[in-house]
């Protein structure tokens, strides 16, 4: 999980690591999916969906 706080017409650039625990190595980050959610902070009320593949 990756939060990031973005203003309205605002760009930000988040970053997300991984544990050991996680993964056992780079080379393993292969075939990743995922959703980005996008939600109000105040109301938690989902605003978008944007589904990635890497």
């Amino acid at each position: 999980m990756l939060v990031e706080t973005i203003q309205p017409g605002k760009y930000v650039e988040g970053f997300m690591w991984f544990s050991d625990d996680d993964v056992a190595s780079v080379d393993a980050l292969v075939n990743v999916e995922g959703t980005i959610e996008v939600y109000d902070d105040e109301t938690f009320d989902t605003l978008g969906e944007y589904p990635f593949a890497m």
